[in-house]
């Protein structure tokens, strides 16, 4: 994302937690973490909305291809209702990609998803998918979702068209971002006001989940701080009205009093809406030092 913001206590939580994981115990967890998109798929094919509610927690989030934000179970409930009914004979399939702990009861996961068959036209997609999960009772269940659909090849004479549409919207989306940027370093409440969408969404390395409003209130107040804010990798993937945005920064700043300094991947979700893009959802991962690592 374009703002490091990291809570201080998030990372000593996601480094260096009091109580961490045996080998055994986290191989465990992790194959536990793998078969929530297995039962997932298995109770999708089946249409059996009660067994798909059962695998998210209560205030589960989910972001749409399109931008659209379902919370809650109600929520999650009437979509898959309604969508269920024009699916047809279709068909899901899941993969995952990675799995990454960020403490003892909290993960995020990776993976692809494809749908064939089905009455919605062109009969099949295909895309990615970022689960932050948490281990609730005993079990482990999904908190936030993020959805990306692949779009479809474009035709050959409309693929000159469609390119500099594209390019348009990267420009677009670029300058959005150094504006974030901008906002973020000036501690400017007012520009972030604008940039972030309504239901805007930063999950921090812990995975703990903050609201528009209480992270423009950290910049305003001045608990978080940047010295320096430099960006590397970053790739823009359009999906129609829809940005998603990863790469790498590198900061130095504080939130409070600790040191927040290093480097963090991350995944930021853009949507077009009224012809204005917006930020809606951020996901940040904290790199690991893996000399600092091993010399302790």
């Amino acid at each position: 994302m374009r703002k490091m913001v990291v809570i201080a206590a998030a990372i000593v939580i996601a480094g260096s937690a009091p109580g961490a994981q045996t080998g055994g115990q986290q191989a465990g967890d992790e194959a536990a973490v793998r078969q929530l998109p297995q039962k997932y798929e298995a109770a999708w094919n089946a249409r059996n909305v009660q067994q798909i509610l059962d695998l998210y927690t209560d205030d589960a989030l989910v972001v749409e291809p399109t931008g659209e934000v379902r919370k809650g179970r109600s929520a999650l409930e009437a979509s898959y209702k309604e969508s269920f009914g024009d699916m047809g004979n279709a068909k899901l399939s899941l993969d995952v990609d990675t799995v990454r702990f960020l403490g003892p009861d909290t993960v995020v996961f990776t993976g692809t998803s494809t749908i064939a068959g089905g009455k919605q036209p062109p009969g099949s997609d295909s895309g990615h998918y970022m689960v932050i999960a948490k281990k609730v009772g005993g079990e482990w269940k999904a908190s936030e979702v993020h959805i990306a659909v692949t779009p479809p090849q474009p035709q050959p004479e409309a693929a000159g068209t469609a390119g500099r549409s594209e390019a348009a919207a990267e420009a677009e989306v670029k300058a959005v971002g150094d504006r974030w940027m901008k906002a973020m370093m000036d501690r400017d409440a007012a520009a972030l006001d604008r940039i972030y969408a309504e239901d805007y969404t930063f999950v921090d390395p812990s995975g703990r989940i903050m609201t528009r409003d209480e992270d423009i209130n950290d910049i305003k107040s001045g608990k978080l701080k940047f010295e320096s804010h430099d960006h590397s990798n970053v790739q823009t993937r359009i999906y129609g009205d829809t940005a998603v945005v990863t790469g790498i920064s590198t900061i130095k700043g504080t939130y409070e009093v600790e040191d927040i300094s290093g480097q963090y991947r991350w995944t930021d979700t853009f949507v077009r809406r009224n012809g204005e893009w917006k930020v809606v959802a951020s996901q940040v991962t904290r790199i690991v030092d893996e000399a600092q690592q091993k010399k302790k």
